[in-house]
């Protein structure tokens, strides 16, 4: 699936792999954005063992998580149809602050 990047923290981590967030969730964040790059739908998101990848209620209706570690996660939302699904990835958040 092809992926955007939304904020210029996100991208400059991306490029960089430097970031103001703990180590184990840049690790996670690489591995989960090759899970993104490698995925060819939505399924291939859900079947990754230990992601979590799953819709979010409330004031974050429409958007998704994926875990990177055991707080961190990536916020991210589909946009599109299928075949031609866009990832926007938006944030990384603190699951517990």
């Amino acid at each position: 699936m092809d992926f955007e990047l939304k904020t210029a923290e996100l991208k400059e981590l991306y490029v960089t792999g430097k970031g103001s967030y703990p180590a184990s969730a840049i690790k996670g964040f690489f591995k989960r954005m090759a899970t993104i790059k490698s995925a060819k739908d939505e399924r291939d998101l859900r079947n990754v063992k230990g992601a979590r990848f799953e819709k979010l209620k409330g004031d974050r209706a429409g958007e998704h998580s994926m875990r990177l570690d055991d707080v961190w996660r990536l916020i991210l939302e589909l946009e599109g149809e299928a075949p031609d699904v866009i990832v926007s990835v938006k944030e990384i958040t603190n699951h517990y602050a």
